[in-house]
């Protein structure tokens, strides 16, 4: 079993995954609806203004996709693009061991009704 784990790991580092977003915390960037593609990398060569996906260790199974706007050595600074979305300004630092990979593209744009 630790083998299948090991490869399922492996694997999925080397391919990209998907994520939808759920909510408005990215706005404009990204919407409601919209699909991502994902490099889970894991905190591995994410820079300054970089989206990235983050499950927070006091919220085990939630991801939030959030723009890394400060790096302290292991420690990041994630944004919301909607200045009412929950982030660093409310959790503080996250740490390099919460981020799972980083936004490569968004592939689907969900049709938006004004």
């Amino acid at each position: 079993m630790n083998s299948f784990r090991t490869t399922g790991n492996f694997i999925r580092t080397l391919l990209p995954g998907t994520v939808r977003i759920q909510g408005a915390s990215m706005e404009p960037t990204f919407g409601d609806g919209d699909w991502l593609l994902v490099r889970w990398i894991g905190a591995k060569n994410v820079s300054i203004n970089d989206v990235v996906v983050a499950e927070r260790e006091v919220q085990p199974g939630i991801y939030y996709i959030k723009r890394a706007t400060k790096i302290d050595g292991k420690k990041y600074w994630l944004s919301s693009d909607n200045p009412a979305g929950t982030d660093s300004r409310e959790w503080g630092w996250v740490n390099a061991e919460e981020i799972r990979g980083k936004v490569l593209f968004r592939y689907f744009r969900k049709q938006r009704t004004n």
